[in-house]
């Protein structure tokens, strides 16, 4: 059986919040990012998250739910975010988010995209 729309509109917006903390964990990186060239990557990817999140912000208002609307990850997700927010140095940082969050952020929208 498929998903509801409001199961498809909480899949969009759970996705959408991620992308906002993405987002915003970037844009607190820049200042504190000696490596310009890691500085000017972290911008960047400021760029490609908040347009990511617009279109989904737009699609849950298409699902009927709030324009713009978010819906948090499970606890265990949201820790994972917090921890690789909390990364203190570039290498960690660059790590964690280009080695491992990102590749499990396309693999869970892959695989959890509503029908």
């Amino acid at each position: 059986m498929g998903l509801t729309i409001r199961q498809k509109a909480d899949r969009i917006g759970t996705f959408r919040f991620v992308s906002v903390y993405l987002m915003e964990t970037l844009a607190r990186w820049v200042p504190t990012t000696a490596e310009l060239e890691a500085k000017v990557l972290f911008g960047r990817h400021v760029w490609d998250f908040a347009q990511h999140a617009d279109q989904l912000g737009r699609r849950t208002g298409e699902l009927r739910a709030a324009a713009q609307y978010s819906l948090r990850p499970a606890a265990g997700y949201f820790k994972v975010l917090e921890t690789m927010a909390a990364a203190p140095g570039t290498p960690e940082r660059v790590s964690g988010f280009y080695d491992g969050l990102l590749p499990d952020l396309d693999h869970q929208e892959h695989e959890h995209a509503p029908e």
